[in-house]
C-alpha cells in the first residue's frame, strides 16, 4: 500500500476552487498563497488600516512568528497593499490596532 503524501502548495501555486481572502477587484484568475512572514507583516498594516476584520481577526489568532494560508489575487492583493491608496484613508490608531502589530511583530 502507498504511503499518503500530503501535498504542501509551493509559493506560486495557484487554486481555483478558494476564494479570495481581500477580494477587492474585478480579478477572476487563479489564487495564490500567501508566502512568507514579510507578506503576512504587509497585509496585517493594510488590514489595520482598512479595518478589514477578516485578516484582523486572522492575526489576532495566528500565533507569533507564523503565517496563515492566505489565498489571494495578485492584483487584489496589490491594489489592498498600495501605499499611495493606503495613505489617502485615515488610520484608526487604537489600542487593538496596535495589539494586531505588536502581535505579529513580536514586540
Amino acid at each position: 500500500m502507498a504511503a499518503e503524501t500530503t501535498e504542501i502548495p509551493t509559493k506560486r501555486q495557484r487554486m481555483e476552487h478558494e476564494e479570495c481572502t481581500i477580494h477587492c477587484t474585478d480579478d477572476t484568475s487563479g489564487l495564490v498563497l500567501l508566502r512568507d512572514l514579510d507578506s503576512w507583516k504587509t497585509l496585517v498594516r493594510a488590514a489595520e488600516i482598512r479595518s478589514h476584520a477578516g485578516l484582523m481577526d486572522l492575526a489576532r489568532t495566528t500565533p507569533e512568528g507564523e503565517w496563515p494560508w492566505v489565498w489571494y489575487h495578485r492584483k487584489c492583493r496589490s491594489i489592498f497593499t498600495m501605499k499611495k491608496l493606503l495613505d489617502t484613508q485615515v488610520p484608526k490608531f487604537s489600542q487593538t490596532s496596535t495589539h494586531y502589530s505588536k502581535h505579529i511583530e513580536g514586540s
